[in-house]
């Protein structure tokens, strides 16, 4: 299972094939590996919390929290 949020460059979409469904962890993310790409992630620290985010009133409740820490994403680790 994945529950992310993927900040993707226009060019990422090229890696998605066009005559079928494709998953990102399957084919996209491999493909981008294969052809010598970076990708970078976040991981959560242990006194972050995790939400399962559904609904516009999800979204604005994390878009909330996020913004009162101030948080900077710098720390991401490369894969790949």
């Amino acid at each position: 299972m994945n529950a992310g949020i993927y900040i993707l460059e226009p060019e990422v979409l090229r890696h998605i094939p066009a005559n079928g469904p494709s998953d990102f962890g399957r084919d996209v993310f491999l493909a981008l590996l294969a052809a010598g790409q970076a990708l970078y992630g976040y991981r959560l620290s242990p006194g972050e919390r995790f939400w399962w985010s559904d609904t516009l009133e999800d979204l604005q409740r994390t878009e909330r929290e996020i913004a009162s820490r101030d948080r900077h994403l710098s720390g991401g680790k490369r894969i790949g």
